[in-house]
């Protein structure tokens, strides 16, 4: 853990330059767009206003951490250090709320308190099977071991094609950059789709170099192709310190890992109604380069390890004194976070944590958690605390029906979190049966998970001069445009 706080030290200086230099980006375009500029770089519905910086002021942190000490101070607590046995808060029932008598169906709501509707927010005839497939796969992606969409050409039905021409999406991987660069121009409405490209072309430059660095031309010549979309995890893995940042023009999909066949071998059916309202178990795992401390946060807060880190930490990687009194949550609230695995003061077996209301999928190394499909396979209700993420296949599924989202700052407050968080029966199971059809309609097998990703894929580039207005393309035009390397290899 030292070592991770030294690593995260050594790099603050440079991603605080690469943060601002973001901030800069989008103001810059904003001016050559003519997109108003309001001194931030814009909010998404997820996104945290702890680790968004101004241009006009950097005097949030002192007030960040003066908050955040106030909030963790304002937590009401108990003497006890045990997690899981301590008696229940008297504000707090253990037993999830049964309907009231004469509840109107018409009202019903689910767990995030949208109202109730289908969680696919297009039909299963749409859009048409030709707008997705054929597919064409690039040599490189075949010869991959890990990624899982070239088992499309396995797949009967015609999913896949030998000559490019033909397909809809010409699927690619594993750069070089420069290889991309050189391929022949495609149109918007039958792009590249570029899998799992982010990190092989080293997009984080975006985030630490200035724009004008000649070392960034050709990606900018890339992200100005309109023939060119994205697969992601993270759609904002460019840069990692800031969850509002632009979105890579494209779709989130899905990790391989774990496999769908794991899933299958593993899962344990649930009960109804489930044995647990909320559970977690896992390590602290802080984001990469201090970009998150939700996971160790709420260790020290609930007192789950045997050996506590020295600090909390703000959102910005400012220290917060550990707390005198720890959070005791209900009996039906099983959250188990430790450093390493010697440390865990109690474990339950990982699969039977999902026989649960709602399971929280934490910010971890990265925003991205194959902690979801997890959730969703055992049929709990995710509850998302990693802010930035647009969340998989999003053109496709209605996340809003299926999930709760909450801030990462609630690690230092568990108890609003546990409290905040529907008991209503009725609820909880209009919003895991949803859980269930979305999890079997389009997550179930790696035939569905790849259909859902072409199907998101079609839904974007339908209207991909709408959509591509919230991502890195504006930026790119903005800044290279009259380039004459962009020009060289802009699409027709």
């Amino acid at each position: 853990m030292q070592k991770c706080l030294r690593r995260c030290g050594r790099y603050a200086a440079v991603y605080t330059f690469g943060f601002v230099s973001s901030s800069l980006l989008w103001q810059r375009a904003c001016q050559l767009s003519a997109v108003p500029f309001t001194g931030l770089i814009p909010f998404t519905e997820t996104s945290s206003r702890d680790k968004v910086i101004s241009t006009e002021s950097f005097g949030f942190q002192a007030e960040e951490r003066l908050e955040l000490q106030a909030d963790t101070q304002s937590v009401t607590t108990s003497d006890s250090p045990s997690l899981h046995f301590a008696a229940q808060s008297e504000r707090n029932s253990s037993q999830i709320q049964t309907e009231e008598p004469g509840a109107d169906s018409s009202d019903l709501c689910v767990a995030s308190g949208a109202k109730a509707k289908s969680p696919f927010l297009v039909p299963p005839n749409e859009p048409p099977r030709d707008q997705y497939a054929p597919v064409f796969l690039s040599e490189e992606l075949l010869n991959r071991t890990d990624f899982t969409i070239k088992l499309l050409k396995r797949f009967t039905g015609g999913w896949t094609v030998d000559d490019p021409a033909q397909a809809v999406f010409y699927i690619v991987c594993c750069g070089p950059l420069e290889r991309f660069l050189q391929l022949p121009a495609r149109t918007p409405e039958r792009p590249y789709l570029c899998y799992d490209c982010d990190a092989v072309l080293h997009l984080e430059r975006l985030s630490i170099m200035k724009p004008e660095s000649p070392a960034l031309s050709d990606t900018w010549a890339l992200l100005s192709r309109r023939d060119f979309m994205f697969s992601s995890t993270d759609l904002r893995y460019w840069n990692i310190m800031n969850d509002s940042a632009p979105l890579l023009p494209g779709v989130t999909h899905a990790h391989h890992i774990p496999k769908v066949e794991e899933l299958d071998q593993r899962r344990i059916r649930p009960h109804d109604p489930p044995s647990n309202f909320l559970t977690f178990q896992g390590l602290w795992n802080c984001g990469q380069l201090g970009s998150s401390f939700v996971r160790l946060n709420m260790a020290v807060m609930l007192n789950s390890t045997r050996r506590l880190p020295k600090a909390m930490k703000t959102a910005s990687g400012e220290p917060l004194p550990l707390p005198q009194k720890n959070y005791t949550p209900p009996r039906d609230v099983f959250i188990s976070i430790a450093g390493e695995q010697h440390n865990y003061k109690a474990r339950r077996h990982y699969y039977a944590l999902f026989d649960s209301a709602y399971s929280l999928v934490m910010h971890g190394h990265g925003r991205w958690s194959y902690r979801l499909m997890e959730v969703l396979s055992g049929g709990s209700i995710p509850v998302i605390m990693a802010e930035g993420w647009k969340l998989p296949y999003a053109e496709v599924i209605d996340w809003e029906q299926i999930s709760v989202e909450r801030p990462e700052r609630l690690g230092l407050d568990p108890q609003s979190l546990v409290e905040g968080l529907p008991r209503d029966a009725t609820r909880i199971a209009a919003t895991r049966q949803r859980v269930k059809e979305v999890f079997e309609t389009h997550l179930r097998t790696q035939e569905r998970r790849l259909t859902v990703l072409l199907r998101s894929a079609a839904v974007w580039k339908q209207n991909w001069r709408e959509r591509e207005k919230d991502t890195l393309r504006m930026l790119a035009d903005a800044y290279s445009v009259r380039s004459d390397n962009v020009l060289r290899h802009l699409s027709p």
